[in-house]
């Protein structure tokens, strides 16, 4: 998390660093989802959703920005 002191009405930075051994010629689906419950799915919310790729071998890094929760 880039600013994890952030308020909670604040965006959500995420920088994301992964290691890919295999290219990826396909897009790659990244979501951010915020539970709002750990027993009701209706509470669950979709912050970010973001398709990354192609994906190159080595290491990988892309920041992510999400909205707050509703």
């Amino acid at each position: 998390i880039v600013e994890p002191k952030g308020h909670f009405t604040d965006n959500i930075m995420f920088d994301i660093e992964f290691e890919c051994t295999v290219a990826i010629p396909t897009f790659i689906r990244w979501e951010v989802i915020y539970v709002g419950s750990a027993t009701f799915h209706d509470y669950d919310q979709t912050l970010a959703n973001v398709l990354v790729g192609p994906i190159e071998v080595g290491m990988n890094r892309f920041v992510l920005t999400a909205a707050p929760p509703k």
